[in-house]
C-alpha cells in the first residue's frame, strides 16, 4: 500500500516489491481502498446527492472506465466496492463514460 497524498498532480512510478506475471490477454488493474485521483474528465458538471456536492464527470466522448461491480450496482458509486485479496473474484460490469483511467503498467519482457 502506498500512501498518495504527497504525489497528487504529478507523475511518478512506483515499482513493485515483487514482479508481477502478466500472459497475454490478462488485465492489469488499479485497487485503491477508498478514493484516488486516478481519472481525467473531458467536461465536468457539479452534481448534488443528499448532503453531498461534488464535481462529476459528464459522460459524453469516448472515453469510458470499468469499475468492479455488478449491472445491479451501477448508480451506487459513491459506496466504495473494490475488489480485495489475491484470487478474489469481481464483476467489471460497469462502464461510466466520459472520464478515462490515468495510471499505467510498463511492461518489461524477459525471455
Amino acid at each position: 500500500m502506498v500512501r498518495l497524498g504527497g504525489y497528487f498532480g504529478r507523475t511518478t512510478t512506483f515499482p513493485l516489491d515483487t514482479n508481477l506475471r502478466v500472459k497475454r490477454g490478462q488485465v492489469i488493474a488499479l485497487n485503491v481502498p477508498s478514493w484516488a485521483p486516478a481519472l481525467a474528465c473531458q467536461t465536468t458538471y457539479v452534481k448534488t446527492e443528499g448532503s453531498q456536492t461534488f464535481q462529476a464527470c459528464k459522460g459524453a466522448g469516448g472515453w469510458a472506465w470499468r469499475a468492479s461491480r455488478a449491472k445491479a450496482q451501477c448508480a451506487q458509486y459513491l459506496v466504495p466496492l473494490n475488489q480485495n485479496g489475491a484470487g478474489s473474484v469481481a464483476h467489471y460490469e460497469c462502464i461510466y463514460h466520459g472520464a478515462r483511467v490515468m495510471y499505467s503498467a510498463t511492461v518489461m519482457y524477459t525471455p
